[in-house]
C-alpha cells in the first residue's frame, strides 16, 4: 500500500510540469499580399508565462514577443510583413489546456484584414 502512495505522489508532483511544453504550427506558405502573424490567447483563470515567435523555414526569427505572462482572457500577438516565405509560430512552455494558439495569415491589400487562413498550434 505504502507503495502505491509514494508512485501516486510522485506522479501528482511531476504531472503539471509534464503538460508544459512547446506548442508548434504546422509551416504555412506566405504570399507576397499576405501578413502573418502568431496569436496566443489565455482561457485559464490564471497567468500564463509563455514566449511567442514567428519563424521563417529560409532561416531567422521574423517576431519575437520576448517573455510575457497573459492575464487571464488576454492574449498576446506577434506579426511579420508580406513575410513571402514559408513561416511557424512558436508558444514556448504552455500547457495546452490553458491557452489557445494559433498562425493567421490575413490581407492588408484586399479585403478588411480578417484572417483568412487559420492554423490551431498542437
Amino acid at each position: 500500500m505504502r507503495k502505491y502512495l509514494l508512485l501516486a505522489a510522485s506522479i501528482l508532483t511531476v504531472a503539471p510540469a509534464a503538460l508544459a511544453a512547446d506548442l508548434v504550427t504546422p509551416a504555412v506558405s506566405v504570399g507576397s499580399t499576405t501578413n502573418a502573424s502568431c496569436k496566443i490567447v489565455n482561457v485559464s483563470p490564471s497567468p500564463v508565462a509563455t514566449q511567442v515567435q514567428l519563424f521563417a523555414m529560409s532561416g531567422g526569427k521574423l517576431a519575437d514577443s520576448g517573455p510575457v505572462t497573459i492575464a487571464p482572457g488576454d492574449g498576446t500577438i506577434v506579426y511579420a510583413y508580406l513575410p513571402k516565405d514559408v513561416v511557424y509560430c512558436r508558444f514556448v512552455k504552455v500547457n495546452r489546456t490553458k491557452v489557445r494558439a494559433s498562425f493567421n495569415e490575413y490581407s492588408n491589400v484586399v479585403g478588411d484584414g480578417s484572417d483568412t487562413t487559420v492554423v490551431p498550434a498542437s
